[in-house]
């Protein structure tokens, strides 16, 4: 009885020994390009660590460098025309590829925001707006499961190829909610068309444009591996304009305001998770614009400096390269005050007033984003200047995913 008990559980041993070694070929096969250790990410970037750091004046044609098989990791103030990745198999552009477009229009108390989101599996269509004078708020999340690639949004240019955000357009579209995100080569603008039913059962039409024309981005191309790029753009305070209508009544029509915009294309790591805060506006005692982007838990160094981080004043860069601190209300994220700081640069307490809670839950992935917004106080140090951040509108997000 016990040799044969030996021999069972040896049997079980060899079998378990060649599928796990079977599946580990499966893996490498399906997903053969393999993600970096965090110590070795930017001692991989062209120049190392000090190089990577810099952030260079305009732009890179292409990210993906066919003739020579690699990536032209670095930062730049200009966004790639070119943000094609190598060829994918059909299981990464699946599971790996994700693709998003967040782009906002603010003016005075009046906060009016889009995005679309690729995921593969799942993808989505969001539309909201937030009054801080009236504390009026409404929203729209489309969510399409398990379809996210092929109903979901299109990151596309006109042939065919893979967009940028200064080349091509994102469109989504379902049943009655259309968002459109183009880039107008010709006039250098931003112009994002969207309209959907809202929660509380209104119809809200959006269309605003920002110039992209000559204010510099926060752009970049960062190795999670050897041919696992994230291509990133940020950008804040663009001169902007938009008109909003609720139920075919006009709400706003605004022809001097700010634009932001978050454009991402990544073979994502296995797992991601971060904070994010954006928010513009127009600064009372000088009248500069200022657009702040934060970031904390992704795309960091080993120290945890954060690499898309910015203060963006008259259409001018300033870099943040620092730790970004995010300190979380206890309980429901959305329940209380948040305090964000990044070093002596940025400093306020964002207080939200309404979100979208989006969860996924499919037997081996796992997602959970709080996208917040609400109001801003405190305030931002630049180049010398000082300027304070008054119940300005804006966003904070909290994300997780194991996909």
């Amino acid at each position: 009885m016990k040799t044969t008990t030996i021999g069972a559980f040896s049997v079980a041993t060899a079998v378990m020994s060649i599928t796990v070694g079977y599946l580990a070929k499966v893996d490498q096969l399906l997903l053969p390009d393999e993600e970096l250790a965090l110590e070795d990410r930017l001692s991989f970037a062209p120049g190392g660590r000090e190089e990577y750091l810099k952030v260079k004046q305009g732009q890179r044609e292409a990210v993906w460098d066919e003739e020579k098989g690699w990536y032209n990791f670095g930062r730049f103030t200009q966004p790639p025309r070119d943000a094609s990745l190598h060829w994918l198999n059909p299981f990464q552009e699946y599971v790996q590829l994700k693709e998003w477009y967040w782009s906002s229009f603010s003016s005075g108390s009046v906060l009016v925001a889009v995005a679309t989101m690729q995921l593969g599996y799942t993808s989505h269509g969001i539309m909201y707006y937030y009054d801080v004078a009236t504390g009026e708020t409404d929203k729209l999340d489309v969510e399409l499961k398990f379809f996210g690639r092929t109903l979901g949004p299109t990151f596309l240019q006109k042939d065919g190829r893979p967009s940028s955000p200064v080349n091509g357009s994102t469109e989504f579209s379902f049943g009655s909610t259309n968002i459109t995100q183009a880039y107008q080569a010709e006039t250098h603008m931003l112009r994002a068309e969207a309209n959907g039913f809202l929660v509380g059962g209104r119809k809200l039409s959006v269309s605003f444009e920002m110039d992209l024309g000559t204010d510099d981005t926060l752009s970049f191309v960062y190795p999670l591996g050897r041919r696992r790029p994230v291509i990133v753009t940020k950008g804040g305070a663009f001169e902007a304009r938009a008109t909003v209508r609720v139920d075919e009544k006009e709400l706003l029509t605004r022809e001097s305001g700010l634009g932001m915009i978050d454009w991402t294309r990544s073979m994502a790591a296995r797992l991601t998770t971060w904070n994010w805060a954006a928010f513009s506006f127009v600064d009372a005692a000088t009248g500069d614009r200022v657009g702040v982007h934060l970031s904390a838990g992704v795309y960091e160094d080993t120290d945890g400096t954060g690499l898309e981080n910015g203060v963006f004043v008259n259409g001018v860069l300033t870099p943040l390269n620092m730790r970004v601190v995010f300190q979380k209300p206890e309980g429901e994220l959305d329940a209380g005050p948040w305090h964000v700081s990044a070093g002596d640069s940025v400093s306020f307490t964002f207080t939200p007033r309404d979100s979208i809670h989006a969860e996924l839950h499919m037997i081996v992935l796992e997602g959970d984003c709080y996208h917040m917004w609400g109001t801003m106080n405190g305030t931002v140090s630049v180049a010398g200047k000082i300027y304070q951040i008054s119940n300005q509108p804006g966003v904070v997000e909290e994300h997780y995913a194991l996909w």
